[in-house]
């Protein structure tokens, strides 16, 4: 008798757990079937650009940004969800800082390094400058490296002197086996773009035997201590 009530208990518990797996599920597919992140009429909701194609190239799962675009909401007097941007609950950087920091934990290999560095940068975009969002983009640039030497990539950071005594932060890719005298190319994004968001342009030259610098315009992405001013600069 106490064996068939057993059965019976263990089998109530895994249909349960079968249908809250089940209404996961479905829950995930709605989500995704009601969020377009590429149609015009989503677009108009948002202050930033959804930019998903490019930051599921860059390495994060279109899951991952739908799921956390879906718990980000407006506030204030805003219809656009993202207007603001706190570091709280609701907020984009803050958001996309727990889905990154969820992949980050768990990471250990380089994909899902480079996937947790392409979380980290959505939620630093668009980079006004507010510390949680530079905290993102640093976070991102971490990841990036641990992508890059669990890949066996020869990249490091770099810091190139100003005239002026402050600095400029760079990465230097260079081929495997780099020999002294290679020739080499400095790559910059401009202003919308950063540094760690050239890695599929750059590799076919890498690969032919270029280094390259890639490296934030002054003001923008990590390069944000430094400034140009308008005929002040040579």
């Amino acid at each position: 008798m106490k064996k068939a009530i057993l059965a019976m208990v263990i089998s109530s518990a895994v249909s349960i757990q079968a249908m809250a797996e089940t209404r996961s599920i479905e829950s995930n597919e709605l989500a995704h079937q009601s969020f377009k992140p590429n149609s015009e009429e989503e677009q108009k909701n948002w202050y930033r650009s959804l930019r998903v194609e490019d930051w599921v190239q860059l390495g994060a799962e279109e899951t991952d940004l739908i799921k956390t675009m879906n718990r980000i909401v407006p506030h204030g007097d805003s219809a656009l969800k993202d207007q603001y941007n706190e570091d709280k609950s609701g907020y984009w950087t803050y958001e996309f800082s727990i889905t990154a920091d969820k992949v980050a934990n768990l990471a250990h290999d380089a994909k899902q390094f480079q996937r947790a560095s392409a979380l980290y940068l959505v939620a630093s975009y668009p980079n006004l400058q507010r510390p949680n969002e530079i905290f993102a983009l640093e976070k991102s640039v971490e990841f990036y490296m641990k992508a890059a030497i669990a890949r066996g990539d020869d990249a490091e950071i770099v810091w190139m002197n100003r005239e002026d005594g402050k600095k400029i932060p760079g990465i230097l890719h260079k081929p495997i086996n780099a020999k002294k005298g290679m020739p080499a190319i400095i790559w910059s994004g401009g202003v919308d773009k950063t540094l760690v968001e050239h890695r599929e342009d750059i590799k076919p030259l890498i690969e032919r035997g270029y280094a390259v610098l890639t490296f934030d315009m002054p003001g923008g992405g990590l390069d944000y201590r430094n400034s140009m001013e308008l005929g002040k600069e040579d």
